[in-house]
């Protein structure tokens, strides 16, 4: 057995515990975003042109915060009144500014952005504080530590729920003399190989920040790092303080567009947002852990991020017949007819089972069918139906058998593919 565990953690992870899910953000967004209007002239807000401009453009489905997000930073490069040398959209070339934003109040693109990253932050921080030490998520952790099994785990959330249930592990961040209220991050910290578990944000969390000194004067570390590096707050209520006392100003694209840097990753240019640390340092490392270790976990994961997606398809390839993948999902047995249907709106996680199955349409065949999972005809690949909670609560020993005694499991369970991502996670609200 290899003695340690990658583990990818979705946001369906949680949402059988907290209901907040991206239809639930999305809804908070724009109504916290109402008051920013197009123009003084105007009472329809920016974020409520730009839904209509994707509902006119017969993207219903794609109406979600990550999305308006995105938009608003383009509109950033588009404005006239934002150009500069430094800062320039290629698209001028061929693409004109769309009339109705052409009086548009470029302090409102910067309050919209800065009312989302509230509104997130807000919202995920609010539930971290109500974890629940003797719910499914603190068990799923607690018990794969007590069996001595070292995680490395790459979350894709923003809460604290891992951290809260491994107690003991590395994320890189170390405390700082000059401070009692934050930690720097240390990347020769971060990537000591001792049997710590380890856990590394991927997109960020809701303690991180810029640091609460002054980066120039106080800070001994400023000529060692990038200032957009970003720092770790003891607690929410500290690290909300201070993001809410600094003034941002946009980073840029290789290709010059507005890139708006915070302490969460969101919006559709993630890949140009991973250049500092520590989410650099982080994505060297779960580049690293799959391509170097078959013990694969992922949970509640929508398949969502391309450049992720990439990453497992060459897991796949590099443990073809040597790998142990543990999937959980949510599948809706009363929207999907196995026979006919794939039980994923995801093509890329249709695509990604296919593989690991060894075979296009596995969910069409009997055999792989197992009650509560489908099972791989190798019995590597295990995809359980009924989401984190349900299969924690009745599967947990089977995980732990799995990977510490490389046993086979019996009818009730095997592999998994943790990834409670509920089919399609954009539209959770099924579920909520």
């Amino acid at each position: 057995m290899n003695d340690r565990i990658t583990v990818i953690l979705g946001a369906g992870a949680t949402v059988d515990a907290t209901h907040v899910s991206t239809d639930f953000l999305t809804k908070k967004v724009i109504n916290n975003c109402q008051k920013y209007t197009i123009s003084d002239n105007d009472t329809k807000s920016i974020v409520d042109e730009i839904c209509s401009g994707l509902q006119k453009m017969s993207k219903p489905d794609i109406v979600n915060f990550e999305v308006i997000y995105h938009i608003l930073e383009l509109l950033l490069n588009y404005h006239p009144d934002n150009k500069s040398e430094q800062l320039f959209s290629y698209y001028d070339i061929f693409a004109n500014l769309n009339s109705v934003f052409k009086n548009i109040d470029i302090a409102n693109v910067f309050s919209s952005i800065n009312a989302i990253i509230n509104t997130v932050n807000d919202e995920i921080a609010d539930y971290d504080v109500k974890f629940d030490t003797s719910d499914y998520f603190n068990k799923f952790f607690s018990v794969l530590s007590k069996k001595k099994i070292s995680l490395d785990v790459f979350n894709l959330n923003y809460d604290t729920w891992v951290e809260q249930s491994l107690q003991h592990y590395n994320d890189g961040y170390v405390n700082i003399p000059s401070s009692q209220i934050v930690k720097r991050f240390d990347i020769t910290e971060y990537l000591k190989q001792d049997d710590r578990h380890t856990v590394s944000h991927l997109h960020g969390q809701i303690h991180f920040e810029y640091p609460e000194f002054d980066i120039v004067q106080n800070n001994e570390y400023f000529k060692r790092e990038e200032v957009y590096t970003l720092y770790k707050y003891n607690n929410y209520v500290d690290a909300k303080k201070h993001r809410e006392q600094s003034i941002r100003t946009p980073d840029k694209t290789q290709y010059g567009n507005a890139l708006f840097t915070s302490n969460i990753i969101t919006g559709l240019m993630k890949n140009d947002k991973l250049l500092w640390n520590p989410f650099i340092a982080y994505h060297n490392k779960l580049v690293n852990s799959l391509l170097s270790n078959p013990n694969l976990i992922i949970i509640g994961y929508g398949f969502s991020d391309l450049y992720l997606n990439r990453l497992l398809l060459q897991y796949h390839n590099n443990f073809f017949d040597n790998k142990k993948t543990l999937i959980i999902d949510y599948i809706d047995k009363n929207k999907y007819n196995l026979a006919y249907n794939s039980p994923f709106d995801s093509a890329a996680k249709t695509k990604f089972t296919n593989y690991i199955f060894k075979k296009d349409g596995w969910y069409h065949y009997p055999k792989y069918d197992k009650g509560d999972f489908f099972l791989s005809n190798d019995n590597a690949v295990c995809i359980y139906k009924n989401g984190f909670r349900d299969t924690v609560n009745h599967h947990l020993d089977d995980i732990c058998n799995f990977f510490i005694n490389d046993k086979v499991h019996k009818q009730d369970s095997c592999c998994w593919f943790l990834s409670l991502s509920l089919i399609r996670f954009v539209s959770l609200s099924q579920i909520c």
